[in-house]
């Protein structure tokens, strides 16, 4: 999902709707401020993550055991440009599952360090692995890696890979 700014009414309804149809167990938000992730984390019961615009929210299924946070490396003399990265680890229905989301840059010469440093974290992860990136228009180099790509949205700049079976179920919603 990707959500610019703060929330509207209008933008709170069509979450709630969707949210009430989907019941997603993980749901990833790119450009969302952290006041609004933890007020529809708490609205729909959902454990929540939030750093430098990116938040993961989940539901009960998923069991968190830590939860790690920073950011991609900054474009050089650019150092207000950082993107989160989030990183949760857990437990869904007794198998191993690692979330990621983050946002990769417009910036042809920065998207390469920071898939470079995506990859490092992600080839470290054991298991099953979703891995929600932002930047649909960028390249991205997964597959050596095991991951697969199960979705994405055009409309939102979006796209979901998948390592291994993961219990979670995905949706994407169009703000």
């Amino acid at each position: 999902m990707r959500v610019h700014g703060a929330l509207s009414a209008a933008a709170m309804q069509r979450l709630a709707e969707f949210f009430a149809t989907t019941d997603p167990d993980v749901a990833a938000f790119h450009g969302i401020d952290v006041g609004d992730a933890l007020a529809l984390a708490t609205r729909f019961d959902r454990g929540w993550a939030h750093r430098g615009g990116q938040a993961l929210l989940w539901n009960a299924r998923f069991a968190v055991h830590e939860v790690r946070d920073g950011f991609l490396p900054s474009p050089a003399l650019r150092v207000f440009e950082r993107r989160g990265f989030l990183r949760v680890d857990g437990v869904c229905e007794r198998a191993p599952l690692t979330l990621f989301a983050t946002e990769f840059s417009d910036d042809q010469n920065t998207h390469i360090y920071e898939v470079r440093f995506a990859r490092t974290l992600v080839r470290k992860s054991n298991g099953s692995t979703l891995l929600f990136a932002a930047k649909s228009n960028a390249r991205f180099g997964f597959s050596d890696l095991g991951l697969t790509e199960i979705g994405s949205s055009t409309a939102i700049a979006l796209k979901c890979f998948v390592r291994e079976r993961v219990c979670a179920k995905v949706e994407f919603f169009d703000a």
